[in-house]
């Protein structure tokens, strides 16, 4: 197929076979599922880069799933001195153009829940994949040296969404009252844990019961919110309510 993208002529077959799998035949950015389990999406595999630093280029830390549109619309990377913010070249090289874009909105309206943010994208992106979006800006600080915090934040009382600079009560490092809010960041926690010892990811989804896709998510999700595990394990049970309000 003669597209003009590098990607979809370099990635090893057996490799872009793992990675349909791994994301469950969908597009990492919309959704739609690819038409090998009964979509309309062609799904293709994208480099995030091509000169990764500790991988090899084809290595599945260094590859997105991506329908045609979407792998189309990702490789017109906008450029960092766009954003209303300052990015390192290195954050940048991370994102992509729904990231970039997401920035901007927020910039110009202010706090959005998921529902706001994906009605004021251009892309048609599910509400699922606008929430990993946002996961990801809000755990760069913790996978780059020269990003001192989060790109943005979620808010601890209306859960919207915003740059960090606009947020007073930011969810990121908190130990939630929800009881299922907070067994959700446990867990993701130990699996991010678990994947930072192994490396592995498909030893970590067969050791928790889950799918490797899952551990990819609950790997960014764990990286976002930067749960205090420690600080939890360390108490007796959970911690008084005053201890751990962030307001």
């Amino acid at each position: 197929m003669a597209s003009g993208n590098p990607d979809r002529e370099n990635v090893p077959s057996n490799v872009r076979k793992k990675m349909l799998r791994r994301e469950n035949y969908k597009c990492e950015l919309c959704g739609g599922r690819g038409i090998e389990k009964g979509g309309n999406k062609i799904l293709e595999v994208h480099h995030q880069t091509y000169d990764p630093e500790g991988y090899d280029v084809h290595d599945e830390e260094n590859l997105t799933v991506l329908c045609i549109q979407c792998h189309n619309w990702t490789h017109k990377q906008p450029q960092q001195e766009a954003l209303p913010i300052d990015v390192s070249e290195e954050a940048a090289n991370k994102m992509l153009p729904h990231d970039f874009e997401i920035i901007s909105i927020l910039h110009k309206k202010g706090l959005l829940s998921t529902p706001e943010l994906k009605d004021e994208l251009t892309a048609d992106l599910t509400h699922p994949a606008v929430r990993e979006r946002c996961w990801v800006m809000m755990g760069l600080s913790e996978i780059i040296p020269d990003v001192d915090e989060p790109l943005i934040n979620q808010d601890v009382k209306t859960g919207k969404w915003g740059l960090s600079g606009q947020i007073d009560h930011p969810e990121r490092g908190r130990i939630p009252e929800s009881d299922q809010r907070l067994i959700q960041r446990i867990h993701d926690e130990r699996v991010y844990r678990a994947l930072e010892r192994t490396g592995d990811r498909d030893l970590v989804a067969e050791v928790f019961g889950i799918a490797p896709r899952t551990v990819l998510h609950k790997e960014k999700r764990a990286l976002a919110y930067k749960f205090p595990l420690d600080a939890l394990e360390s108490s007796a049970g959970r911690p008084r309510k005053e201890d751990t309000d962030t307001e």
